[in-house]
């Protein structure tokens, strides 16, 4: 009994982590103060991340294995009213911070760099595995080479017995693919 009731937990928890980049972000602004410049990551809980688009450096372009560095920033309410925000209303910058990723094209994985190591990215892994980064090292190779790299395949998930996107087709809008 207690082993089933793991599995639905963990498979609702992995079917609400597919959309997250997506559903979690709904309410918040593309492009944080309409600045093209910012664009959204995710968003929870009243704060938002997004890419610094004139940020990005490839590191390293030997394919299949490719390096991006992102500056990243998080917001929250200019106002300091989280509905308001997460609305689309104005927002301020709390936070700085630089996001090397690591692609590997062949082996379809994506890791980001986390205490002087790689932490693998699973394209289909629940978001306290990989929270912002996986949509943020999406954007960044979108950015990079205008192309998809978790979302340019489906992925079997066997408690669904289905393939799924690791994003929907409204992610990569902010992005124009």
């Amino acid at each position: 009994m207690l082993k089933q009731f793991t599995k639905i937990i963990c498979l609702l928890t992995m079917l609400l982590s597919f959309y997250a980049a997506s559903v979690c972000s709904a309410g918040y602004s593309t492009y944080l103060n309409n600045d093209k410049n910012y664009i959204l990551c995710d968003g929870h809980m009243g704060r938002g991340w997004y890419i610094v688009r004139d940020s990005l450096a490839v590191e390293k372009y030997e394919p299949p294995e490719y390096v991006i560095k992102v500056q990243m920033v998080s917001a929250e309410s200019a106002i300091g009213n989280v509905d308001d925000f997460y609305n689309g209303g104005k927002g301020k910058i709390i936070s700085h911070f630089s996001k090397r990723f690591k692609y590997n094209w062949d082996a379809k994985t994506m890791f980001v760099e986390y205490n002087k190591g790689w932490r693998y990215l699973n394209p289909v892994g629940c978001w306290a595995e990989s929270g912002i980064f996986m949509p943020a090292g999406e954007i960044a190779f979108a950015l990079a080479y205008n192309m998809k790299f978790y979302g340019s395949q489906k992925y079997y998930v066997k408690d669904l017995r289905q393939y799924v996107d690791a994003f929907d087709k409204g992610f990569y809008d902010r992005v124009g693919l």
